[in-house]
């Protein structure tokens, strides 16, 4: 039966445009195949760039850390020196105070000056005296000897 000429002439007419269909399909899944392909190079890309951009983020989180471990290294030091300049604030706080200590300082270190020079003074003339000769009563003059035990 499917030798026969009929039954081929009615099969190419029942089945002749589904023929013709099946080109516009292909062209269309060609097509669409294309652009799937572009899509899928597209996608690509952008993977690439997404695991840059993460190496890039993960750089930063990194770099943020020490960065975070400075400053709080820093705010450290900085607590210790506001504790350090607690006197410094005491007298931009109470100037008349500060003026006070400063003048009584200075009046201090005068009078170890004056007391120091005074001293010396006296320290000089008994050094004076030491080296001066000795007159005595028969009107000897004896030089001072330098060696206390060159008299004996």
């Amino acid at each position: 039966m499917t030798d026969s000429q009929d039954y081929r002439k009615y099969l190419e007419s029942k089945f002749g445009d589904i023929d013709d269909h099946f080109g516009d399909l292909k062209e269309a899944l060609k097509g669409i195949n294309d652009h799937l392909a572009k899509l899928n190079s597209k996608v690509a890309e952008h993977e690439k760039y997404i695991v840059y951009a993460n190496g890039v983020i993960e750089t930063r989180k990194k770099e943020t850390e020490v960065i975070v471990e400075r400053l709080d290294k820093i705010d450290n030091c900085m607590e210790h020196n506001n504790d350090d300049m607690m006197e410094y604030r005491f007298f931009k706080k109470y100037p008349k105070i500060a003026i006070g200590v400063l003048l009584i300082a200075i009046v201090g270190m005068f009078l170890f000056f004056f007391d120091t020079r005074d001293q010396l003074r006296g320290l000089k003339t008994e050094v004076d005296l030491i080296n001066t000769p000795m007159v005595f009563r028969g009107g000897a003059i004896h030089a001072p000897s330098l060696d206390s035990l060159a008299n004996e």
